[in-house]
């Protein structure tokens, strides 16, 4: 019994059994002499119920057998073997070859004493187990057979033994423990025990030939008695399950987590072909070891595990369902017996599939020969198997696949004649040269027919045939109970009529007249048959039925047949001829007519099932104005339309060829072509029609370059033109307007537009170009321009633009025409760098127009033009003064068509580009340009772009800074305001009539006083410049200081000019004269008055300055404090600008140059209050105290800026960190 068998069983009783699952089956037995029943075919005069519980075929060898139940009681108590005995195998006690099954019992026993429980069958000896108290366990073993390698057990290695013998371990009575599993091959035997009685082996023993330690890690060559075998440590690590043996190697499966399921394999022996699935090398493993596959895990439970002679498999449930879904199999495969599509060895386990990569269903039994492989299929998911694969060797048929050829992979094999298993198939089992299997066909839940395959040599199909050593290639039933099971069912349908060809398996004879057969389709709608004797061969239970009720232009899917009130599962398809009841003319035109053909009467018609002979369809017509019929071939297959290749209501045939405005007549159709002609025709009557008037036509087969055309960017072709109208003057057509030109499609689907060069009439003397509507066929030449270098192979034509590659208008150019433009002839675009002209800017970006020359149009999509050697849609390249490159995407609709360009066939256009991306508030400057990112760049012209600010890049400084430069303004303005106050006081001295030498001695003074005070201030004023351009400093007082300092001068300066302001009131201009010795020369001075309203503004501003400078401080607090809050925080996320912002200009350091020279203009000033001498000396005196005050407070404040300008430059660090931040 099959594996799977096994395993259901594990599942409800957690023990490996096999007697509590019976399947009956009659065995048919003729005479019986003395303790043999010998089976005969054809003879039933004595027939005996019996039931076959196992089936077993010798992997290794021609010898085969199965369990029966003679009693009825489900369990297994009789065995019968047959085929090979030529080392007493068989176990009747000779050596004569059996070629139908004999029972085999003990010597000097009636009976086996107990149920049997598994049977076993090796090369050249046998064996089977028995549960002697009838407890559901096996406890005792037998075995037959050869013994020369010590395979029986029992100490010797001479002779066989010829009846079944009981073997137990050396000086022991029993097994001391319950058999779960044992398994024979080549020279080895081995047996399970349960010695805990939990339902689960724990114990193994092995015995026979030892050359590769299959069986002990001794050196023995040979194990006379059982030995047990055990990992290295001796603990198997869980239940063991399962227990196999290969030639020479052994294996288990065992449950580690004690579920019930095994999940781990071990394996020993011999790894010559890689059986133990643990690489090439070592040679053999002494020692039972875990077997993975490569990826560690098996992915599942192990359900099933089998061996052959050289390799080995295992049946894994993926999904935890209890049934197997995965294969995997390694080892030898010179035959192909591991079904991976090669015959290559495979030293570690690898997953097998069917070439479909799918089994199609549950995996219900793996099965291996000797060099072959087989699994059950469960396609329907109802727990029964119905489909069977088979592979490997194939030498003697054994495969039932009706070849004797090799087969390496997975492959569906039925019985003969059969496109299905009549019933469930239960199990199998794959011998060295043949195969058994045994199945349900009358689906009653019991096994009731046996089949088998491949060699009988030695009557190992154990059909009773002696004298015939053929090999049989199909399965075919050798024994069933099923008197009037189905050995074959053919269909015929022929001249729209079915037929059934039937051949029974009538072994009983019991159908020896005509039986009543029905067909029973998928709509449960049944049909009659009748019986026709002439083609009928009764005696060899052949019979042939007409099925009546069967139409035309139908499918029929029966499933099922009735012989004399026994049912059978069928699966036939039957499709009869198609049929066309009529016809219409859907459309002409001028040429064509298109014919729609009437398929409603067929009845989901297949049309793949039938040859393109019998789709063939053939329409005759006639040109009633010439009196001349024609005909019309087409093939229905190349109409279907959908993809399960079954068509709509109707099918179309076009009509081609046809004379413009020209009267025809369809005469006849006929369809389904077969033997030489068509079989049917539409009964209709004729039906006219007539063309439209005349189109013109492009022949695709006759363009034509010339050569000596093709320039740099252009060439031109020829064409034929066909039914082309000439107009009065003959200068144009009056169907085609040659100035429309034409339009080419390359093979990349670019469309490029032909205009028109000359026309000459078609001449051909073998060929008539005036047709009967007065039409005339044309060859013209078109031109194409604006191309680039390079090769185009254009594919397509069309008297219109073409609105895509599958426009119906387009004609197919066969061939193509190629052309090849020199490439020395390339125009590259020129960008115009002087035309650059920035158009607009935002935060972020810019637009900017710019105009490029020498660009080759050919054509326009929409309103956007297309040029040869340029794209706009790939943008432009700008490069900054510090080589840093931006890319211009093209603003789409903008290109603006300027004229001609410079090289011969080109234009030039205006283009807007748009430069995204950009730093808000930043100075760049662009100086070149390219369509290339990598060049050659072109020089522009005012490339200078600064991007607006953003509000959230102003949130924080920018108001500050402009803040800031108005409060440095304004205090410029209060300076030179001040100066100008001290120059006009001056001005204003009164003359002084005497000038005393002590007056004077006070004015060389107070002038040399004003100079050295001067270049004290000029002094100071450069050590500030110096210091503005050493590296900053660290430490500084805060800005808050800095600007109440500031205040606080503004304050002094604000009262100093109050007292200016009256100090310096309008004189009246008088003049003095001046007495003395020597001669005087009179002088006058003019004493200017300015108005107090001035001053005292400018005192009113320098107050509300003071105020806003207060509010600047508090201000500037809350920024520290958050720049302060950003340092704390950390930075972990700046990212890095992507352009380099320009450099802004120093204000505070213009500011301070702006100091230095009114620095200068003071001293002026005071140089020329010292060179008026007529002014008295007490004013002069006073005037030049505040002259050095003003200068005094000038370098104080050139010492403030000098601060300011450093506290600034810590705060444009801060503010820098916190663009960085948010970027």
């Amino acid at each position: 019994m099959g594996m799977w068998i096994k395993l259901i069983i594990l599942g409800v009783m957690k023990k490996f059994f096999i007697t509590l699952i019976i399947f009956p089956i009659l065995i048919i037995f003729g005479s019986i002499n003395s303790s043999s029943k010998f089976l005969e075919t054809k003879n039933y005069s004595d027939l005996e119920i019996e039931s076959i519980v196992d089936l077993e075929f010798s992997a290794d060898g021609n010898t085969n057998g199965a369990i029966v139940d003679t009693n009825g009681d489900q369990n297994g108590d009789a065995i019968y073997m047959w085929g090979q005995n030529n080392n007493y195998q068989i176990g009747d006690g000779t050596t004569t070859d059996k070629f139908s099954p004999v029972e085999i019992t003990p010597q000097g026993e009636s009976d086996w004493g107990g149920d049997i429980i598994n049977l076993e069958i090796a090369q050249l000896f046998s064996g089977a187990t028995v549960d002697t108290n009838y407890d559901g366990y096996a406890d005792t073993l037998y075995l037959w057979g050869s013994n020369y390698r010590g395979e029986i057990g029992n100490g010797e290695t001479s002779g066989s033994i010829s009846t079944p013998q009981i073997i137990t371990p050396q000086g022991e009575t029993n097994w001391d423990g319950n058999i779960i599993d044992f398994s024979l091959m080549y020279a080895n035997t081995a047996v399970l025990i349960d010695t805990d009685y939990d339902g689960y082996g724990d114990l193994i023993y092995g015995w026979g030939e030892n050359i590769n330690y299959e069986i002990s890690p001794k050196d023995d060559n040979t194990i006379l008695y059982p030995e047990i075998i055990a990992p290295e440590d001796n603990d198997w690590g869980g239940n063991i399950i399962d227990l196999k043996l290969g030639s020479r190697f052994g294996g288990v499966t065992v449950d580690s987590n004690y579920d019930g399921l095994a999940d781990m394999l071990y394996m020993w022996g011999d790894n010559s072909y890689g059986e133990l699935g643990i690489g090439a090398s070592p040679q053999y493993s002494q020692y039972p070891t875990i077997i993975n596959p490569g990826s560690g895990s098996w992915g599942g439970d192990i359900i099933d595990f089998t061996l052959g002679f050289f390799n080995s498999g295992l049946l894994i449930d993926t999904n935890s369902d209890g049934i197997g879904d995965l294969i995997y199999s390694w080892g030898q495969n010179n035959y192909g017996q591991l079904g991976d599509g090669t015959k290559v060895i495979k030293y570690s386990p690898k997953v097998i599939t069917p070439s479909s990569g799918d089994w199609g269903g549950n995996i219900l039994q793996f099965e291996k020969g000797s060099y072959t492989s087989s699994v059950i299929i469960d396609s329907d998911l109802n727990g029964s198997g119905d489909l069977l694969y088979m592979w490997g060797q194939n030498g003697n048929g054994q495969l039932g696949a009706g070849t004797t050829s090799d087969i390496s992979v997975p492959t569906i094999v039925y019985p003969e004649g059969q496109s299905s298993w009549p019933g469930p198939i239960y199990s199998l089992s794959n011998g060295f040269s043949s195969t058994g299997v045994i199945t349900d066909n009358n689906n009653d839940d019991l096994i009731d027919s046996f089949y088998a395959c491949g060699n009988d040599n030695y009557g190992q199909l154990g059909n009773g045939n002696s004298d015939s050593n053929i090999d049989q290639l199909y399965f075919i039933v050798i024994y069933s109970t099923d008197s009037a099971s189905i050995a074959s069912l053919d269909f015929i349908y022929d001249d729209n009529q079915l037929f059934i060809d039937l051949k029974l398996y009538d072994y009983s004879n019991v159908i020896n007249s005509d039986p009543t057969v029905l067909l029973i389709d998928n709509g449960d709608t049944n049909y009659t048959t009748t019986f026709i004797s002439s083609n009928s061969d009764i005696s060899n239970d052949q019979y042939y039925y007409q099925v009546n009720g069967i139409e035309r232009g139908t499918h029929y899917y029966f499933n099922e047949i009735i012989i004399n009130d026994v049912a059978s599962a069928i699966s036939e398809d039957i499709i009869t001829d198609y049929i066309i009841p009529d016809y219409s003319i859907k459309s002409v035109t001028e040429q064509t007519a298109t014919i729609d053909l009437n398929l409603s009467e067929n009845n989901n018609v297949d049309f793949s099932d039938y040859t393109n002979e019998e789709l063939k369809v053939k329409v005759n017509y006639t040109d009633l104005d010439q009196n001349d019929s024609y005909n019309q071939e087409f093939t229905l297959n190349s109409l279907i339309s959908n993809q399960d290749l079954t068509i709509s209501s109707s099918a179309e045939v076009e009509l081609t060829n046809l004379k413009a405005e020209t009267n025809y007549q369809i005469d006849s159709i006929q369809y389904f072509y077969q033997n030489g002609s068509y079989i049917y025709q539409i009964n209709q009557s004729a039906t006219r029609f007539q063309t439209q008037s005349v189109q013109p036509e492009i022949q695709g087969a006759t363009s034509l370059v010339i050569d000596e055309t093709i320039t740099s960017n252009s060439f031109q072709y020829t064409i034929e033109i066909d039914n082309l109208i000439p107009n009065a003057d003959n200068t144009n057509f009056t169907n085609y307007d040659v100035n429309d030109g034409l339009w080419l499609m390359d093979e990349d689907g670019y469309i490029y537009k032909s205009t028109f060069i000359t026309k000459e009439f078609y001449q051909n003397d073998n060929y008539s170009n005036v047709s009967a509507d007065n039409s005339y066929d044309y060859i013209i030449t078109y031109e194409v321009n604006g191309l680039g270098p390079g090769e185009y192979l254009f594919n397509g034509i069309s008297f219109e633009q073409p609105l895509n590659p599958l426009d119906s208008n387009i004609v197919t150019l066969n061939p193509p025409m190629d052309v090849i433009i020199p490439d020395d002839g390339y125009v590259d675009p020129v960008v115009l760098g002087s035309t650059f002209a920035v158009s607009s800017v935002a935060p972020t970006s810019f637009q900017y127009r710019i105009s490029l020359d020498d660009l080759m149009l050919t054509g326009s999509v929409g309103s956007e033009p297309e040029f040869a050697n340029f794209d706009q849609a790939d943008g432009l390249y700008l490069k900054d003064s510090n080589q840093n490159t931006y890319h211009s995407e093209y603003v789409p609709k903008t290109a603006v068509y300027q004229g001609s360009g410079t090289s011969v066939g080109s234009e030039r256009y205006q283009f807007t580009f748009e430069v995204s991306d950009l730093v808000p508030d930043t100075d760049y400057e662009f100086d070149s340009i390219s369509p290339n990112q990598n060049g050659p760049f072109t020089p522009i012209e005012n490339g200078e772009v600064h991007t607006d600010a953003s509000s959230s890049d102003c949130d924080c400084p920018c108001w500050l800074w402009w803040l800031m430069l108005l409060l440095l303004l304004l205090i410029l303005i209060l300076v030179i305001i001040i100066l100008i106050q001290g120059d006009s006081s001056k001005e204003k001295s009164k003359k002084k009539e005497k000038i005393t030498k002590e007056e004077k001695v006070n004015k060389k003074e107070d002038k040399a006083n004003d100079e050295d005070k001067i270049k004290e201030e000029e002094k100071n004023l450069t050590i500030y410049n110096i210091e503005q351009n050493q590296p900053k400093k660290e430490g500084g007082s805060e800005n808050s200081e800095l600007i109440d300092k500031l205040t606080t001068e503004i304050l002094e300066l604000s009262e100093k000019v109050d007292d200016l302001n009256n100090k310096n009131k309008p004189v009246e201009k008088e003049k003095t004269k001046a007495k003395s010795s020597k001669k005087r020369k009179s002088k006058k001075t003019k004493a200017k008055t300015e108005k107090p309203d001035d001053t005292n503004k400018l005192t009113e501003e320098i107050s509300e300055l003071s105020k806003i400078v207060r509010k600047i401080d508090e201000e500037n607090r809350d920024i520290k404090i958050n720049i302060e809050e950003i340092h704390n925080s950390g930075n972990n996320n700046t990212s890095q600008n992507k352009k380099k912002k320009a450099k802004k200009p120093n204000k505070t350091e213009q500011l301070t140059e702006e100091v230095l020279e009114l620095s200068k203009i003071v001293k002026k000033l005071h140089n020329s209050g010292n060179n008026n001498n007529n002014k008295p000396v007490s004013k002069k005196s006073r005037k030049n105290n505040e002259t050095k005050k003003i200068s005094s407070e000038i370098s104080e404040l050139s010492k403030i800026v000098k601060e300011i300008n450093k506290e600034n430059k810590d705060i444009k660090k801060d503010i820098k960190e916190i663009n960085k931040k948010k970027k």
